[in-house]
């Protein structure tokens, strides 16, 4: 299954907030990629859920698109129901959808939301947070 990019990484935070190596969490081949594309399609759906900036050792609502951004439980709890959203709208769309400049069909699409839904879910399930870690 191929996605187009550009991609955003996603990973669960290893414990603790701050000290991280952002760019040696990057290289990380954990965790989940999701579409620059369907991002900003779920972006207004996520503006109000409570993040922190790790770089600017700051709070603030929505998510850093180009930056380290941390989601708590409750936030990701929002991704989750985004993707939800956007996955029920796949599903019913059309037979392919453009991703990153590309052509893709729409199962790998759905497969691909899935992957990332479940990912952020097992997040949930286990009380953890996320680090998005941007493009």
């Amino acid at each position: 299954m191929k996605i187009y990019g550009p991609l955003h990484k996603f990973l669960y935070l290893p414990e603790g907030n701050s000290g991280h190596d952002y760019m040696e969490l990057m290289k990380d081949p954990k965790g989940a990629e999701l579409s620059d594309d369907v991002l900003m399609e779920i972006l207004p759906l996520v503006v109000g859920m409570d993040t922190y900036n790790p770089s600017t050792k700051t709070p603030f609502k929505g998510l850093n698109t180009n930056g380290p951004t941390v989601i708590d439980g409750k936030g990701v709890e929002i991704l989750v129901a985004a993707l939800d959203e956007y996955l029920r709208q796949t599903t019913r769309g059309p037979n392919q959808f453009e991703l990153g400049g590309e052509i893709v069909e729409k199962q790998i699409v759905c497969d691909h939301l899935q992957k990332v839904r479940d990912y952020f879910a097992d997040a949930v399930a286990n009380d953890s947070k996320i680090l998005h870690l941007g493009v």
